[in-house]
């Protein structure tokens, strides 16, 4: 299945910096998008902007989620399987009902063996993003540079990684490329200590708020000759449906959607379920967005201190690391990056200002690119998230690079 990349409302969403407000209407009309923290890659979007005269990229540091997965477990699409068996046996499956039936089979039976692994796609995310990156800043990757690699050990992570590094040497088979993926690495890669200790409130506020705001009545309708009377959870087994059609992108070389089972409405309801949990999470939220931007700092000091030995010279061209989306968000929201960081109102208007497959789909990721001055040594950074160029809340008089001095100090203050 090929990607839909559907520019319009990550158009609208490139605005938050601008304090742009995002309709419901306008998710609506891009339903199929909205898959939560499962939807897959959006490529880049625009042109880039050439570097003021006089200046060359030397050093590129980055932090990307891992491509395109699994669900975490094969129950997500196991509860939904085992409901929809009973009812065929029961004879209660309407037409509609036995063809989601067929595909969730299906689904479940590719996702056997496979929890949280990385699928083809999410191979192909990271290979592109490599490529791009290398084209983006061929000064970087040139001759015998050396670049240093970091992952998670989630499997996911690693093979992730490895795409990137496959597509690099590829590219250029000279380069020095060093990697690891240590236990070591969590302590900043994956520092989502309190995002853990606030989850079980976070799934119970999601759960809470789905129960007041779904109406399942013409969805078991189409799918149970009963109308879902039969069910103990009518509620549940329409979330653990919708769980399934959030990760069909991701497992797309399937051949199977289910992209037909819910209308624009339904989507944008259950969707806002999963995304004022997400915001909470791994945003900066008036109740939990000081806890879990504080998650964040560690990895913004090792960000901070191998950018400074690089402009040092020390022989290293870039730094990529791998991770997951509860290390790239909390970052994001910890800088402010394209206004992520700014606190939304209230729960039912959380979508207006931050979305979660906008701001960490999966592959997604952020890039500081670094460009010296051949002749005076001054050093300017441009930023990208998801390879767009983003804003910082920095004043510069060249956007979209900025002058170094104020982005470290910018990081410094963060980090204090």
């Amino acid at each position: 299945m090929i990607r839909r990349i559907v520019l319009s409302l990550a158009a609208t969403f490139a605005a938050l910096a601008m304090n742009a407000q995002v309709t419901k209407e306008q998710i609506l009309e891009n339903a199929l998008d909205a898959r939560s923290i499962y939807s897959t890659y959006p490529g880049p979007q625009g042109e880039f902007t050439p570097a003021p005269e006089g200046y060359e990229a030397f050093y590129l540091t980055h932090y990307g989620r891992h491509g395109s997965r699994y669900h975490s477990s094969r129950s997500n699409h196991t509860h939904a399987y085992k409901t929809l068996k009973e009812a065929k046996e029961a004879g209660l499956l309407t037409k509609a009902g036995e063809s989601l039936y067929k595909r969730i089979k299906k689904l479940r039976d590719d996702a056997k063996g496979h929890d949280s692994g990385l699928t083809p796609l999410g191979e192909q995310e990271h290979k592109g993003i490599a490529e791009r990156m290398f084209n983006h800043v061929p000064s970087v990757f040139s001759g015998s540079n050396r670049i240093v690699c970091r992952s998670t050990t989630s499997a996911r992570c690693i093979l992730s990684m490895a795409a990137n590094n496959d597509k690099l040497r590829e590219l250029n088979p000279q380069l020095v490329i060093e990697r690891d993926a240590y236990e070591g690495n969590e302590d900043f890669l994956r520092n989502d200590a309190y995002q853990k200790e606030i989850g079980k409130a976070l799934n119970a506020l999601k759960s809470s708020w789905l129960d007041k705001k779904v109406d399942p009545s013409a969805f078991l309708n189409r799918i149970f000759k009963d109308g879902g009377a039969h069910l103990d959870d009518p509620n549940a087994f329409m979330a653990q449906v919708f769980a399934v059609h959030m990760i069909c992108e991701c497992t797309g070389h399937t051949g199977i959607s289910l992209d037909d089972v819910f209308t624009p409405e339904e989507i944008f309801t259950l969707w806002q379920g999963w995304n004022i949990r997400n915001y909470h999470a791994l945003g900066n939220s008036k109740k939990y967005g000081k806890g879990v931007t504080a998650d964040a700092v560690p990895l913004l000091k090792d960000i901070a201190k191998r950018a400074e030995k690089a402009i040092g010279k020390n022989g290293v061209s870039a730094d990529l690391r791998f991770g997951h989306d509860t290390g790239l968000a909390p970052l994001l929201a910890l800088l402010n990056v394209n206004g992520f960081g700014e606190t939304a109102g209230s729960d039912d208007k959380i979508y207006e200002t931050w979305a979660d497959f906008i701001v960490t789909p999966m592959g997604s990721n952020i890039q500081f690119i670094f460009y010296r001055h051949a002749k005076t040594g001054a050093i300017i950074v441009k930023v990208l998230h998801n390879e767009k160029e983003s804003t910082l809340p920095i004043k510069t008089d060249i956007f979209p690079y900025y002058h170094w001095e104020d982005v470290s100090s910018y990081f410094d203050s963060l980090i204090k």
